[in-house]
């Protein structure tokens, strides 16, 4: 007489784990698998993920809630930072093409002024070295010798100068020979 009893309330425990055990299921572990399966996708990289959960316990709710406020700074920010990204970027290139500019205006300034400098300076070297080669006395033969000297050497200077712009500039030539 007590095994039907038995038997139907061991049914109705069973029922009742039963129902237990959906609503678990579905208040507590699929939502946090909901909430799971959407860090995961935005952690890769897919940034318009979104998660709405209905029927959830309110302390998943209020992860799923800290997940989406979170969601949204770090999109925020990341946006700015994208935008400081680009401006930093402008900034860049627009002093590059300042530095860029400069460096052509010394160039053509040092190509102009070198032919500028080098034109009298052969004149003082040559007429120096006339007097060198004219009876003068011993001190002024010996001042021509200084003028001379000093005119040369000034001008091997403004050469090498010039020599760095060029190969600044990619203008200079190799003449490879042997030695």
């Amino acid at each position: 007489t007590y095994l039907p009893v038995t038997l139907v309330v061991s049914g109705l425990v069973i029922c009742g784990i039963a129902i237990l055990i959906y609503r678990l299921l579905s208040h507590a572990l699929r939502p946090l698998e909901e909430l799971s399966k959407a860090m995961g996708e935005y952690s890769q990289g897919k940034r318009d993920v979104s998660i709405t959960i209905t029927n959830a316990a309110p302390e998943i709710q209020s992860l799923v809630d800290t997940f989406s406020t979170m969601r949204l700074k770090v999109d925020n920010y990341q946006a700015h930072l994208e935008h400081e990204v680009q401006e930093r970027t402008q900034e860049l290139n627009k002093a590059m093409e300042m530095a860029q500019s400069a460096n052509r205006t010394k160039s053509a300034f040092l190509a102009t002024i070198g032919h500028e400098i080098r034109t009298p300076l052969n004149g003082i070297i040559g007429m120096a070295d006339l007097l060198t080669r004219r009876n003068l006395g011993e001190k002024e033969n010996e001042f021509a010798k200084i003028i001379f000297r000093s005119g040369r050497t000034l001008l091997l200077m403004i050469n090498e100068i010039l020599d760095f712009s060029k190969a600044e500039a990619g203008k200079i030539t190799m003449d490879i020979a042997p030695v």
